[in-house]
This record gives C-alpha cells, structure tokens and sequence, in this order.
C-alpha cells in the first residue's frame, strides 16, 4: 500500500515472499532454507494468479524461480508434463530444460497451473490435502493409490501429481458435458439475440467449483458476457459467475452490471467475477442490457483459427 514501494502488481505469494525476505534480512540467527531458495513457488504463484509482469520485479522473480526450480513437487508436476511443455517423454528428461530457459511463463501457466486447479476444484478431501503436503514434504512415503500396487508406498508428490493429471480430465468431462447442456439452453430459447447471456446451472450436473469455468468457455464460444448461477432454494435469487472475453468491446462488465441497478451483488473482478440477481430482474437485465449495448457487436474481428502454419508456406501463396 505503500506510496514508496513501486511495484504494485504483486499477488498473495509476493507479499509473503517480501515479508519473508525483510524478516531473513532483520534476523540475526541462521535461516536453514534462503527465502530465495522459494523464488520458484512465488513464480507458479503469480503465474497462476495472472498477475502483470510489467514491472521488472515480477519479471525477474519468475525468470529466476522458472530456471532454478527447487521444489520437488514442483519439479515432479514438470516432469509429468514433459511432453506438453517440451516434446519430450521422461525418459529424457533432464534438468536442463530448467537451467536454459525452456520453461516459460505462458508453458507454465498452460500446462502446469491448470492441473493444479483442476484438482482444487474436483479433488477429494483427502486428494487436496495431500496435495498441500506434497509441496511441503514431498518425500513422504504414503500408500499407493496406483491400480495394481495395492500394499505398497509411494512419494506423496508421485501420487499428488498422478491426482492432479486424473483431476484435469474428470474436469474436462464434466466441462465438456456441461457446454453441451448450455449450447442446447442457448438455442432452445434463442438466448444468442441478446447482448449478453444469462443461463441456468441448475440441470447442469457440475460442482459449483466449475460455474466459473463453464461461464468462462460460453463466454469465449459465443463472445459474449455470460452470467451463470443456480436458483436459490427459495427460489428468489440466482447466484453464480460471471465471464467475459479476451479484446472484450465492454471491458468493464462488473461496472456495467452494477450500474444496472438491477443486481444484489457482483464482487470480483470486471471480467470474472460473482454475483447475485433477484430472480424477477433477469428479464429486466436482459432488456437493460439489449437496449443500452444495441450498437455493440461484440462478434466484429474475431475469427477462429484451428491450425497454425509458416506464413512463407507454400500453399498460402
């Protein structure tokens, strides 16, 4: 909060690695793992929470964790994820690709960020917690979870990283099966005429954890803002999450909705955020909404692309 502290883009784990850093700094005992020695789970951290990497900090922490990667379970998530991040299968993997630079921020967050999320959304109990542990005691030996080694030990962070491969596609099931849903309820009641999409979760046989990312994946089809949520048991109120795009002609959708007047809440950020509805105003905020953005087409220079080639190919001339 400091006027005198420049960088202002730092997440949750950059405040506890600063304070961390001042308290190694303060101290005159001897400190058995070097704060920096943690510069790579500050890195996964502000990664993972998409924080700017404008300021020089930023960039310099996450270019340093990224190539002196120390946590075990870290380190185990990469190599499981090997072929994804480096067209190569484990059994060549080598440290390597940490010390030159291969793994980057953008890999990353596309291949190591989402299989920890997927597992803190689908996960059991004791498959979250376990996944703590293996960031903090990694070595620990537990009971194999693997079919056909009932009996025998595992490292908790070999079982927490198998967890978070099997989280990702229980969740891309249930993701998938739930845009299904929602395609069929958008065209079923001609909801793609109006500027943005209000939709039901009720039928949709998802957790609560996944609102959010469904909203998120309509949003990013339809281009178009998304509210999604679920009736309240007295049926007066519909909460949820609310999506927007990426190059969004309506940048501000949090503001835009609570000028409305209309909504209980919406508590977020502007492009993804919840929020809260009076079951009676969803008719109004559609019309509200089709009548203030009728001059936006929110569809205008986008296009979808499924392959990517040279552009000196020779069948594009």
């Amino acid at each position: 909060m400091s006027e005198d502290y420049p960088n202002k883009d730092l997440s949750g784990v950059g405040v506890v690695y600063k304070f961390f850093e001042l308290f190694e700094a303060m101290t005159d005992t001897d400190i058995t793992v070097p704060i920096n020695e943690y510069r790579d789970l500050v890195a996964l951290g502000m990664i993972s929470d998409v924080m700017k990497m404008y300021s020089l900090e930023n960039r310099y922490i996450c270019k340093y964790g990224l190539s002196h990667i120390n946590n075990i379970f870290f380190r185990t998530l990469v190599k499981k994820q090997c072929y994804s991040l480096f067209g190569i299968g484990e059994d060549k993997w080598t440290d390597s690709y940490y010390s030159n630079g291969e793994l980057t921020q953008l890999k990353v967050a596309f291949y190591i960020t989402p299989l920890i999320n997927a597992l803190i959304r689908v996960g059991s109990p004791i498959e979250k917690e376990r996944l703590f542990e293996a960031f903090v005691t990694p070595n620990k030996n537990v009971p194999s979870t693997k079919r056909g080694e009932k009996g025998k030990e595992e490292t908790i962070s070999t079982q927490s990283a198998r967890n978070c491969t099997n989280a990702k596609s229980r969740q891309t099931k249930e993701r998938d099966k739930a845009a299904e849903l929602l395609d069929i309820q958008i065209s079923n009641n001609c909801l793609d005429t109006n500027k943005i999409l209000v939709l039901s979760a009720d039928d949709l046989d998802v957790s609560n954890t996944l609102t959010g990312l469904c909203a998120m994946n309509v949003a990013a089809k339809y281009k178009k803002p998304v509210l999604l949520g679920r009736l309240s048991p007295d049926g007066k109120e519909i909460k949820g999450s609310i999506r927007s795009f990426d190059n969004s002609p309506l940048p501000n959708l949090k503001d835009f909705l609570q000028e409305s007047g209309l909504m209980n809440f919406v508590e977020g950020h502007q492009g993804a955020a919840g929020f809260g509805i009076p079951a009676n105003n969803v008719d109004k905020l559609v019309e509200y909404a089709n009548e203030k953005l009728k001059d936006v087409n929110f569809n205008e220079g986008y296009y979808e692309a499924d392959f990517v080639v040279q552009g000196n190919c020779s069948y594009l001339s």
